[in-house]
């Protein structure tokens, strides 16, 4: 009965420490040398009926875009010092979020009508 317990307490810790190093879903997360992942999220509002233009980019990641009513998107993957850029005209607001390795979106930039941030 003793072995059954410390085999059964053995297994529980070899679990238990195995689980603690784990990866994002994507697999990247800047551990065992991988290189961190960023994605930028886009957003522009207006107080006109319609965005007429407006330009996104991210890393080697580009949009273009007329007469829409806002703008929520999401670009990426990118690395460490990409640049992120947002125009939109006419808009009363625009923002860039940066997420790192899956994690929560937080604002870097935002502007009247224009706006750019690095990732880092």
């Amino acid at each position: 009965m003793k072995n059954i317990l410390k085999f059964s307490f053995t297994i529980l810790i070899a679990i238990c420490c195995f689980a603690c190093d784990k990866h994002n879903i994507d697999g990247s997360g800047g551990k065992n040398g991988k290189e961190d992942v960023y994605y930028a999220r886009f957003e522009a509002t207006t107080n006109s009926t319609y965005i007429d233009h407006y330009a996104i980019s991210f890393g080697e990641n580009s949009y273009r875009g007329q007469t829409v009513r806002s703008i929520s998107t999401t670009l990426g993957p990118a690395s460490k010092g990409a640049n992120a850029y947002i125009t939109a005209t006419p808009a009363n607001r625009v923002a860039i979020y940066i997420s790192k390795n899956g994690g929560p979106y937080v604002l870097k930039a935002s502007g009247a009508s224009s706006a750019s941030c690095t990732a880092n």
